[in-house]
């Protein structure tokens, strides 16, 4: 493959989306635009190679930052947390990757990680089957000792609306969290937003089932896929599923866990995620059609990413 030492410009139209000025990242002229159907995603490579926007029929899923840009959009770290504490790594999350063309795909490629030992490789994929986005993450180990690491996907979109999964047979964990509006109803877990309960950073830590979630606010899903894993193959202190609300300012973030791996010098371990965004048809969006929505979120994820 070859090494290119240019930012290729994919830009759809001058002056794209409002979101992208809000994060104060990057420079919109070395943007990645992918789009599928009512669905346009935008990826910054000079800002960790992040999402920056996730817009259906132009309306903006992801939290912007505005004042704090890196809380914004999606990203992807290494777990568990005690890797690397607080901030995470700038290295892997927020600064210059580079880019080279595998096939007709761009895979992006952050500087190498002396601080942890890895090195972090992004492409963005669309399906035109499903008109979905895939997200391959990969991780490898650069150094010269054996490591131990979990992927972590997490999107921050704004605060309100209704997040919900399936929960696994192991999710006792569930009872710890004290992440105000969780109910467990006929094995799914949900997660309805209140502005006045939301006071401060408070967290959620669930195993699923079925690989998935989903988070519908203002008729719109946004829905996520991966495999589906066990508790024993986590991240140490973390979950298949975590939902963190963050008091001030306020928005909340989606985060799903792949694979805890451990790698000999030069090994990888991949995450695949898949992304939907639909509208939810209008007799489903009450809350007490619950299980008619979950019902209808299944028939929208047949195409499951493996």
């Amino acid at each position: 493959m070859k090494r290119d030492n240019f930012l290729i410009v994919f830009i759809f139209a001058i002056g794209f989306c409002s979101g992208v000025s809000a994060q104060g990242a990057g420079n919109k002229n070395s943007l990645l635009v992918k789009k599928t159907g009512k669905s346009t995603l935008v990826v910054d490579p000079t800002f960790g190679a992040r999402v920056i926007s996730l817009k259906y029929n132009d309306i903006e899923f992801l939290y912007g930052g505005y004042n704090n840009p890196e809380s914004s959009g999606s990203t992807f770290w290494p777990a568990p947390q005690k890797i690397w504490e607080w901030p995470p790594i700038d290295t892997l999350d927020s600064k210059l990757y580079s880019m080279e063309m595998d096939g007709k795909t761009q895979k992006f490629i952050s500087m190498p990680s002396q601080k942890s030992g890895f090195q972090f490789y992004k492409t963005f994929k669309v399906n035109p089957t499903d008109s979905s986005f895939v997200m391959e993450y990969t991780i490898k180990n650069i150094s010269n000792s054996v490591k131990d690491v979990g992927c972590w996907e997490v999107s921050r979109v704004f605060p309100g609306g209704v997040t919900f999964f399936p929960a696994a047979p192991d999710s006792a964990i569930l009872k710890q969290s004290k992440l105000p509006g969780v109910t467990l109803i006929n094995g799914i877990v949900y997660f309805n937003y209140d502005y006045n309960q939301i006071t401060e950073n408070t967290k959620l830590f669930a195993m699923g089932s079925e690989g998935w979630y989903a988070h519908v606010k203002n008729g719109i899903a946004f829905i996520k896929t991966f495999e589906d894993l066990p508790s024993n193959v986590i991240a140490p202190q973390q979950a298949e599923i975590e939902i963190y609300a963050n008091g001030n300012p306020r928005y909340v973030e989606l985060e799903n866990h792949g694979r805890y791996a451990t790698l000999k010098p030069n090994e990888t371990v991949k995450y695949n995620v898949k992304w939907y965004l639909r509208t939810v048809p209008k007799q489903l969006q009450q809350t007490e059609q619950r299980t008619d929505l979950v019902n209808w979120v299944r028939k929208q994820i047949v195409h499951n990413v493996k």
